[in-house]
């Protein structure tokens, strides 16, 4: 639903308000307000008595929202925004537990978009009255941009735009490193002890004020700039279960011509039968591998086995990726280590990085020595699963690229992609760290939406300089088709995608 406050519109959904615009200018992504779990999963919100008022410059919303968990509410929260004819937008949230719980956080998020902010300049009002004239940042930041935010000016477009808040203390974080195109103010500071326990009967006020502050004759110039699409290499996963493929579905998969073939090697018990099985169908699809070794700093028994295994076999390995099994990124260890794995693997380049998120990467800062390149994997839904998100977030992996080429100074690899998360590094149980390969199926795996946004992805790829992104696996309910041959609407974007 469309809504405007003077001359600012702002789009309202499901509770909550996205995509503030003055004159077709996004000026602010999305406020919302959130409890996520111990383990960082986010609670949904169920709305009820929702009373809109809307006239053509102003508006009025109010609903109640429930949190519940096994069955239980253990939280409501009253709803106040309100929109009056000067662009003053209030967000209003009063928040009463009915029972304890413990959360990683908990109150207002705020969104602010990619474009059109890096590198311009932002005036920080803190908790202590103190004001800092500084930027957002162009490069991915690892750490948080901005500490003790209560209010936020900026510039963007035809307007200069103010955010107050108010309720507790706030600070700014760089999405981008978790895969989301934008940066995000919220509450509950990450130095804080988490989980934080609330208890029963407590009561939480928070309040979020949006105002435009001047309107301005300068718009947004558009320089016209033709953009260079350069080429990169596009692969895909081994399946990670064991699946009989028919001819149907391997002469599919060999008509994509793909430039690499991923295979994980974790050295645990019974590897060698799922190995010969993804090998074997390498073989059959003449496509080069790309393999993973998952090591300990003490690699020569791993190594020594995998190489006793694989004597016979004539594998043509592209890449090989060392990563640590204890570990977030490479550890100096297996990077001084590149050389011995060159001579066991001449022909292939090999490289170094993080199997997790970009943010690893980025706060590790390791050097890579010997390596032919760097490499992190993605996935959209950090923070949020709805398709208007994952659309966004389609543009992340650009900005991603470029961070690393100016961090590390070697060609980038992505891999893999994928829907949903298939590791949760930040969980605070240690049960919940890995995510079970059930919980990593979306249904929107075998749809149209999957196809845009892959589409997206590349489009928005082409000029970033990315050396390859490997995508999805080959079938079953993570690929791009079944088992029997059927492909899923993404398997078109593999047919026609950019060289």
């Amino acid at each position: 639903m469309i809504l405007r406050a003077g001359n600012v519109e702002v789009f309202y959904e499901n509770g909550f308000l996205r995509y503030f615009k003055m004159k077709e200018v996004e000026v602010l992504r999305m406020i919302y307000f959130a409890i996520r779990d111990v383990n960082w999963g986010t609670y949904p919100p169920l709305l009820k008595n929702e009373y809109i008022q809307q006239s053509a410059h102003n508006f009025s919303i109010r609903y109640e929202a429930e949190y519940v968990t096994k069955d239980s509410v253990f939280m409501t929260w009253q709803v106040q925004i309100t929109g009056d004819e000067a662009g003053k937008i209030t967000f209003d949230i009063i928040g009463n537990a009915l029972h304890d719980f413990k959360t990683n956080r908990i109150g207002f998020c705020i969104l602010h978009p990619i474009e059109h902010l890096t590198d311009s300049s932002v005036i920080i009002t803190h908790s202590d009255g103190t004001i800092d004239a500084t930027t957002f940042p162009r490069l991915i930041e690892p750490y948080q941009v901005f500490f003790e935010v209560q209010a936020i000016d900026w510039q963007v477009g035809t307007g200069v735009f103010r955010l107050q808040l108010e309720g507790a203390v706030f600070e700014t974080e760089d999405q981008r490193n978790w895969g989301d195109t934008s940066f995000k103010t919220y509450s509950t500071p990450i130095a804080l002890p988490f989980p934080r326990l609330i208890e029963a009967n407590s009561q939480i006020h928070q309040r979020v004020v949006f105002e435009v502050l001047q309107t301005i004759q300068t718009s947004l110039s558009d320089e016209g700039k033709s953009i260079e699409k350069q080429p990169f290499e596009i692969g895909i996963c081994a399946a990670a279960k064991s699946f009989e493929i028919t001819s149907t579905a391997t002469e599919r998969l060999k008509a994509l011509s793909l430039d690499h073939y991923r295979v994980e090697v974790n050295f645990s018990d019974g590897w060698h039968s799922l190995f010969d099985q993804q090998v074997n169908l390498a073989t059959q699809l003449e496509i080069p591998l790309d393999l993973v070794f998952f090591l300990d700093d003490d690699y020569a028994p791993a190594l020594n086995q995998f190489l006793s295994y694989i004597e016979y076999k004539h594998l043509v390995v592209k890449y090989l990726t060392l990563f640590s099994k204890h570990a977030w990124a490479t550890t100096p260890v297996l990077i001084d280590a590149i050389e011995v794995f060159r001579t066991h693997f001449p022909t292939a380049k090999i490289g170094v990085g993080t199997n997790f998120n970009f943010t690893e990467l980025n706060r590790d800062r390791l050097e890579p020595k010997s390596a032919d390149f760097v490499c992190f994997s993605f996935h959209p839904q950090e923070h949020a699963s709805d398709n208007l998100t994952l659309m966004e977030n389609t543009e992340t992996m650009k900005y991603q690229v470029a961070s690393a080429l100016a961090a590390f100074r070697r060609p980038v690899r992505i891999a893999p992609v994928s829907l949903l998360k298939r590791n949760n590094p930040y969980a605070t149980e240690a049960s919940a760290k890995v995510v079970p390969y059930e919980h990593q199926i979306d249904a929107r795996q075998q749809t149209t939406f999957l196809m845009n946004w892959t589409n997206a992805v590349l489009n928005s790829l082409a000029p970033s300089g990315v050396q390859s992104i490997t995508l999805y696996q080959t079938v079953g309910d993570l690929g791009i088709m079944d088992t029997v041959g059927n492909p899923y609407p993404v398997y078109d974007c593999f047919k026609t995608k950019l060289r």
